[in-house]
Parts: structure tokens; sequence; C-alpha cells
């Protein structure tokens, strides 16, 4: 590994522990999923309650806010997290200012329907941008709040 590169997988790694982080934070009993498991990222669990949430993470700032969203998002998870790290600028590794993370908390049926198709679907971030810092929505999740 260079300085001016991070290998995607832990750049992906920091970011679903960045979100388990947010949710402890919040009072939610969290645990991060094998790396690889199918459907989702994280599991935050309440009372009798459990609620599965796929992370997308992205590195750079001056990125195109896309985020790769395959699948049957809204019957693999609750929500999605896209996590912007603003880690990297015009592709040298930020050491000394990464800046911080930026979140957008979407609910799975939000997420499928804004994604964009084609042969590599993605969710642009400016299509969900009034959820932004939208943690109260799984918090929401454990009070028996729709949040779609």
């Amino acid at each position: 590994m260079t300085e001016s590169t991070t290998p995607r997988n832990l750049i992906h790694e920091a970011a679903e522990f960045l979100v388990l982080a947010e949710l402890l934070r919040r009072g939610i009993e969290t645990y991060k999923a094998y790396s690889g498991y199918p459907g989702y990222d994280v599991l935050a669990v309440r009372a009798e309650r459990a609620c599965r949430i796929q992370v997308k993470s992205r590195a750079a700032i001056d990125f195109d806010h896309l985020f790769d969203l395959k699948g049957d998002v809204a019957g693999a998870c609750h929500f999605v997290v896209l996590v912007a790290l603003d880690r990297e600028r015009l592709g040298k590794l930020a050491i000394d200012d990464p800046g911080q993370p930026r979140y957008w908390v979407v609910p799975a049926g939000v997420a499928g329907e804004r994604r964009r198709g084609g042969a590599r679907p993605r969710l642009k971030y400016d299509d969900v941008g009034e959820f932004a810092d939208a943690w109260h929505l799984i918090v929401g999740f454990f009070q028996g709040v729709d949040a779609a």
C-alpha cells in the first residue's frame, strides 16, 4: 500500500465501524456482520427488534456522488447508510486533515426506488439529501415509527 492509496476494503470497514459507533452513541446495541455477509453489514438490536443496515461508502471528496446499490435492497435490509469519508483529495490521501465523514440514513424502500438503473445500479446522495444525518429514523424504527 502506498501513501496515496487506501485499499477499498479498509475504506468500507472504516465506514461500517463509523456507522456502528454512531448507533452505539445513541444507545442502540449494534453488531458488525461478518465481512461479505449478504444483505447487510451492521445489525442493530433493541428489546425484541432487529434492524438490518447496509453500509455504502466512498473515500474521496471529489467523487461523482454515486454509491453502488445492487440487488433487492428493501428485501435485504431496513436501511441503507451512505458514508462519504472525505478521505482522499484529487487521488492523494489526506493524512493531515481527512475531513469529517458525512452520512445519509435512507430507508431501504426509498433507496431502492431512487437508485439509478443500468448495468451498474447506483444511488446518488443528491437524490436522498433529505436523509442527511437522519439517525432519528433508526431510533424511530425501534419505537415503531414507520420510516418510509
